[in-house]
């Protein structure tokens, strides 16, 4: 018997020493970005449910895993380095298909695109229009530039695009072609009418005094305007150093994006979001729903300019090495219904009235779901109808609904896959990862359980605040640092 357990204890040792060595592989293998992977040897599984009771309305989410320390650049390298030959974005419309590899390649020549064209650290680039694997691109590159990345509806007309221009002083504006039945560089040319006897580079407007360059996705040519692939190929060998060099010198503080809030009360604001609040916020989304299980497949079909799109989306996928589907440029849910089947998607995003037309559609072409497991819903109420029948008609049965504000980088309730369906339909979930929330009164104080109150919460997906309107911004994050939503909410006793 002795002689048994001595045997076992060797293996035993020599299976530790054969994952130890795997691990420390792995670590060198990331050495030169000074950052450990996701995960070394534990599997990630989904985050299970966290057993929590309270008498006040106050409470904070799971502490784990902890956060991530790496700036969107930086992000970008460590997941070509981990996921290499996975597939990162896939553009039906396009016929477009990208490895982490060959995405890390366009996005670093883009970031040196701009650098070319006279970009600095902090100039902030609107892009203008929909999901593309240009959009995905030029998220990235920005990042990698130092750039503060605009997000610009793809929807707006010219006297929005001119406010959303002149607001954060945009210094060089990408967009698509055309958007549906618009002309873009049309309606440029109503904003800024010398664009038409410019040089590209060479804008003067009084109009619109900091917009010098326009970039558009385009094999013709624009008066005015650089064409997309002329500045992702066009960089020099110093221009390309710089972009590595900026990968190292970009604090993962900086501001990184800047979105427009809707604006019902007035002119959009100008909601800011560092490194730090969208790295962090995607991959606390991707842990508690389980992307570190497996290679997922997302069909993306909420837009990238809001930030379920490129937060949960793009980003999230960036983190965890899942393949970002879009199916159409704009959403539409017979495309959907085709490419969850095509593309063999995992997981499926969409906003309530997205999840309605995608089922009509998938009700008509009975597409193959069985891939699917899980996805996420959010923006609206959950109708328990309507959850069910995604679970039974989509097959995801691990689905999750979230809750959150551009403000909050955006998530910060988000359900657990092994909820039962009345917390999924009746609530907005558990606090994320690392976020405290509260229900408070009147006079900001924390008001018991089952009681009423305005909704705050604390932490690291805070904005850093509204571009230049310190004002606006004090009126949402109190000295204290808690961010006032103005959404009315009940708490119960376990934290939902």
């Amino acid at each position: 018997m002795l002689s048994e357990v001595n045997v076992f204890n060797h293996h035993q040792r020599m299976k530790m020493s054969v994952r130890r060595s795997l691990c420390s592989a792995q670590l060198l293998r990331h050495q030169h970005l000074n950052i450990r992977s996701l995960s070394t040897c534990a599997v990630n599984r989904k985050q299970a449910p966290v057993e929590f009771h309270t008498s006040w309305s106050y409470a904070c989410g799971p502490g784990s895993p902890p956060l991530l320390g790496l700036t969107i650049g930086q992000a970008v390298d460590r997941s070509e380095s981990m996921y290499g030959d996975r597939e990162a974005v896939v553009d039906i419309a396009q016929a477009k298909r990208r490895t982490f590899s060959e995405v890390k390649k366009d996005i670093d020549s883009l970031a040196a695109g701009f650098i070319e064209l006279g970009l600095e650290p902090g100039d902030r680039l609107g892009i203008w229009g929909q999901n593309t694997l240009e959009w995905y691109t030029t998220q990235f590159a920005a990042a990698k530039a130092g750039l503060v990345l605009v997000n610009i509806n793809p929807a707006y007309q010219a006297s929005e695009l001119k406010y959303c221009l002149n607001k954060v002083q945009v210094k060089a504006l990408l967009c698509n072609e055309t958007f549906k039945t618009q002309d873009y560089h049309s309606l440029i040319r109503s904003v800024i009418p010398e664009l038409e006897t410019s040089t590209p580079g060479g804008i003067s407007s009084d109009q619109v005094p900091s917009l010098k360059h326009v970039i558009i996705i385009t094999d013709s040519y624009k008066s005015g305007s650089h064409k997309y692939k002329d500045v992702q190929t066009g960089a020099g060998s110093e221009s390309l150093k710089k972009v590595d060099l900026l990968s190292r010198i970009v604090k993962m503080d900086s501001p990184a994006n800047i979105q427009f809030t809707s604006g019902t009360t007035g002119n959009p604001k100008g909601v800011t979001l560092s490194h730090h609040n969208i790295v962090n916020n995607a991959f606390q989304i991707g842990n508690r729903i389980g992307y570190g299980n497996k290679a997922h497949r997302i069909c993306v079909s909420v837009p990238l300019y809001h930030c379920f799109g490129n937060v949960a989306g793009s980003m999230g996928g960036m983190l965890y090495g899942a393949t970002n589907v879009y199916p159409a440029p704009s959403f539409n849910g017979l495309e959907c219904a085709k490419a969850i089947e095509s593309e063999k998607c995992t997981s499926i995003y969409g906003t309530p009235t997205m999840f309605v037309d995608i089922l009509a559609s998938a009700r008509q072409i009975k597409p193959d779901v069985s891939r699917v497991e899980t996805g996420i819903m959010a923006g609206a109420p959950c109708p328990k109808e309507l959850c069910k029948n995604v679970v039974n008609e989509l097959n995801m049965k691990d689905f999750v609904v979230c809750y959150g504000m551009t403000e909050t980088s955006p998530v910060t309730f988000q359900g657990f896959c092994s909820d039962d369906m009345e917390k999924k339909t009746g609530t907005i979930g558990f606090p994320s990862n690392h976020v405290e929330v509260a229900v408070m009164d009147s006079d900001g104080k924390i008001v018991p359980v089952g009681q009423s109150g305005e909704l705050c919460t604390r932490g690291y997906s805070t904005m850093l605040g509204y571009w230049e309107d310190k004002e606006k911004t004090e009126e949402s994050i109190t000295p204290d640092r808690w961010f006032h939503t103005g959404d009315i909410a009940v708490m119960d006793k376990n934290g939902y």
